[in-house]
């Protein structure tokens, strides 16, 4: 039946429709239905309304709606939501599955030994080996600084990290 409704028909069903399926959300607060189709901007003033068109601006009237045009073009959220959706954009096929990296590893005595050749953090690690209890070392501890098997560890103290950072000597940064 609805598929012989004229096109103003249709339209008036739609804003009747969504004005129902909100009712519980827009019941006793005015609300402005934007529509693109300018002859339903009558349909709560027509003069004499007979049959659906009189039922439906009833219906609206109780919801305090005012229907409001806008040109689909200015509209472009109802113009966007009006089209029908786009097709999928094909995905490529990659027939890598993984990537190996063999990078260098080295022993904690080699990274010792690295710590070592800078001289802030020779001083550091010496004050810590010697004892954490003297001044100086709980100086560097309260600064976040730790032995861990022979190598230089921090972990600030204002910090948010969870677990401390190997202490990496100048020499080593990429620049």
């Amino acid at each position: 039946a609805e598929r012989n409704y004229s096109t103003t028909e249709r339209e008036a069903l739609a804003v009747v429709w969504a004005a129902n399926k909100f009712r519980g959300y827009i019941e006793g607060l005015p609300t402005v239905i934007v529509t693109d189709h300018q002859a339903l901007k009558w349909l709560m003033s027509l003069k004499s309304p007979t049959g659906r068109l009189a039922r439906w601006a009833l219906q609206l009237q109780a919801l305090n709606v005012t229907i409001k045009y806008s040109p689909g073009r200015t509209n472009v959220v109802a113009d966007m939501l009006s089209r029908p959706p786009c097709t999928e954009v094909p995905q490529a096929h990659c027939d890598l599955c993984s990537v190996t990296v063999d990078l260098p590893t080295r022993s904690t005595k080699e990274i010792r030994e690295e710590q070592l050749k800078d001289t802030f953090i020779a001083n550091v690690v010496e004050i810590l080996e010697k004892s954490e209890d003297t001044a100086n070392g709980r100086y560097w501890n309260n600064k976040g600084y730790y032995l861990n098997n022979g190598l230089l560890y921090r972990l600030p103290p204002d910090s948010d990290l969870e677990e401390a950072t190997l202490v990496v000597p100048e020499h080593e940064w990429a620049n």
